[in-house]
């Protein structure tokens, strides 16, 4: 007499029969594999987590009235609202450049139609602790707009897609420093490699 987890199990569409136990085995399996992931946010590191580094980050002054932009976004992005952190051990500081460019012409005006905005920032992450700059990046986002024949209107739209690219620059070094925080650091070396190094 076979026990009910060995019975086999027709298959619904018709197939060939199937081993309870197996099945019950494969799903075990795939929990498990399911378990071997770790979300890039969770409170895993000796420091707290990924989220109390970020905001353990200093953010320095970008000039420019984007520049601002960009540093109120990134510290709500880093501190999720707390505000900038003083007396950080990381400091971030980030250059920032702005690319006008016209997209499309009127061809019976000569005027531009359609202009695109793109932001590039060239960022470093500072350990203040080591006095050291721990990471070196660059992102850029854009923004295009409508130019209008009315001017304020078209400068209205100018700010407004500046500002779509500051928030969304913003956001794209955030994930970057992430995923800085998320890597394992590396074992400092050994004496021995240090002396094969010399040689």
């Amino acid at each position: 007499m076979s026990s009910p987890d060995q019975d086999p199990v027709q298959h619904p569409a018709g197939g060939p029969a199937v081993n309870r136990r197996a099945v019950l085995a494969a799903i075990g399996l795939g929990l498990l594999a399911g378990g071997c992931f770790t979300p890039l946010y969770a409170e895993r590191t000796p420091n707290g987590g990924v989220s109390a580094q970020l905001a353990n980050v200093d953010v320095k002054t970008i000039e420019g009235r984007v520049g601002l932009q960009v540093r109120n976004a990134l510290i709500f992005e880093l501190g999720g609202g707390a505000g900038n952190p003083a007396l950080a051990p990381y400091r971030l500081e980030v250059d920032l450049t702005e690319n006008t460019q016209s997209m499309t012409v009127d061809p019976t005006t000569g005027r531009a139609t359609v202009e695109l905005i793109t932001l590039n920032a060239n960022f470093r992450l500072r350990d203040e602790t080591e006095d050291k700059v721990v990471l070196r990046d660059r992102a850029f986002a854009q923004g295009s707009i409508d130019r209008g024949a009315q001017i304020y209107a078209r400068d209205r739209a100018k700010r407004d897609a500046e500002n779509r690219a500051a928030r969304e620059i913003a956001a794209r070094i955030r994930e970057r420093l992430a995923a800085y925080f998320t890597a394992p650091t590396p074992p400092p070396p050994s004496p021995a490699d240090k002396t094969a190094g010399r040689r």
